[in-house]
């Protein structure tokens, strides 16, 4: 039933995405932008979460795993002038980004840790 959850959420997300570029709806555009945000700072999704049993750290990873491909295969397809345009100035992406990259990076750091513990004894 988790797995199904993201994946639906992923699904929502996608749906936006073309709804925004296919029928130009500033509705569809807030919602991507929300979910990519959301998505971007989820640390648990990189580290599984204790509090949540029925999330194995795999599901997490998985889920991510594929937001990451599903949002570069968004941003391949958002028009050279996306970000200059008067919809998107505010941008939003460059902070999800860097957000998602210092998650990424202290899950790395936290599993480094976690395996040369291991290694160590």
């Amino acid at each position: 039933a988790a797995s199904l959850e993201w994946r639906e959420l992923l699904a929502e997300i996608q749906i936006a995405f073309l709804l925004f570029l296919v029928a130009a709806s500033f509705e569809a555009l807030e919602f991507w932008k929300h979910g990519v945000a959301l998505l971007c700072s989820c640390a648990d999704g990189f580290q599984g979460s204790a509090a949540d049993s029925s999330y194995s750290a795999a599901t997490h990873l998985d889920m991510m795993s594929e937001f990451v491909r599903v949002l570069r295969r968004q941003l391949e397809h958002v028009p050279a002038d996306f970000f200059r345009d008067e919809i998107a100035k505010a941008n939003f992406l460059g902070p999800s980004l860097a957000t998602l990259i210092q998650v990424v990076d202290s899950a790395v750091k936290e599993h480094k840790q976690a395996h040369s513990s291991l290694s160590s004894e």
